[in-house]
């Protein structure tokens, strides 16, 4: 692995160290404030490592309000691609407001590899009634390892909103989320897993018309799981919450849990066992 700052992330200087190492490498441009954070967007199929903690406060500033642009359009022509590795670096305070975009998150969606991030103290808000949002990214049809969320994702309307990812098409391995979530569907880990989630948890407020501890639809694979997350169903709606998972449509959960006490909910979708107590099994 080679890491170096280019002179843009549009026309990265890559080639120039095939020249210098002998033998196959992966070359990372580096990021090191939210500005260059912002202009991953000039490279979607770019290699990229943290090479710091990102104090990311200033966008509640950017863009009249509307704050960060989510990495990654908001189709599948332009997804990001490329590959993302924090390094264990955090990016804090995370302020994104896009009332209009149907995929949102730090990554709107994402294909490829993100790995080794936390984001802290996000504050994540999408609009329109399809939205996808999520802290990392509103849909994720990749691999996202190692990663973790806290703060506050919303998604208005009758869109879907989870604590790391929206919609999950891919794989959540190691993963958490301490985030406050609420939508018309709404969960800690992923809103709708369509993919595979393992080793994961989540802590967090959930408040939806439809809402999980973990995931709300779960069609995909879930293994090695808990949930202490409080979800509450909003005010014109009833017994549809669940602890860890609201509805299983083809889907299975294997050495799932979710505490009682917090969720007050006596069943879920799919697999899992409710817990009687506060204490938890780590699925680290």
């Amino acid at each position: 692995d080679i890491y170096y700052n280019p002179a843009a992330y549009s026309a990265p200087s890559d080639a120039s160290y095939a020249q210098k190492v002998f033998g196959p490498f992966t070359a990372w441009m580096l990021v090191n404030n939210v500005e260059q954070l912002q202009a991953m967007n000039t490279n979607l199929a770019g290699n990229y490592a943290l090479g710091r903690d990102i104090e990311a406060g200033a966008t509640r500033n950017w863009n009249n309000g509307a704050g960060f642009a989510p990495i990654g359009g908001d189709s599948a022509v332009s997804p990001f691609n490329g590959q993302f590795d924090g390094l264990q670096h955090t990016i804090n305070g995370l302020f994104i407001n896009r009332t209009a975009e149907g995929k949102v998150g730090l990554f709107g969606l994402t294909t490829n590899r993100i790995v080794n991030v936390g984001l802290t103290a996000v504050d994540i808000t999408g609009g329109p009634v399809d939205s996808i949002v999520g802290a990392m990214a509103g849909v994720n049809m990749g691999h996202i390892e190692n990663a973790f969320s806290s703060g506050v994702v919303k998604s208005k309307y009758q869109g879907v909103a989870g604590g790391l990812v929206g919609l999950n098409r891919g794989t959540l391995e190691g993963v958490y989320s301490e985030a406050s979530v609420s939508g018309f569907h709404a969960a800690g880990v992923a809103a709708r897993n369509e993919g595979t989630i393992n080793n994961a948890y989540s802590t967090g407020n959930i408040v939806g018309a439809f809402a999980g501890g973990l995931t709300v639809i779960n069609s995909g694979i879930i293994s090695n799981a808990y949930s202490r997350s409080r979800v509450s169903p909003e005010t014109l709606f009833s017994n549809t919450v669940g602890g860890l998972v609201q509805v299983s449509l083809g889907g299975s959960v294997v050495n799932g849990y979710w505490d009682r006490q917090l969720s007050g909910q006596e069943t879920s979708a799919g697999g899992g066992t409710r817990l009687e107590s506060a204490q938890m099994l780590d699925p680290a």
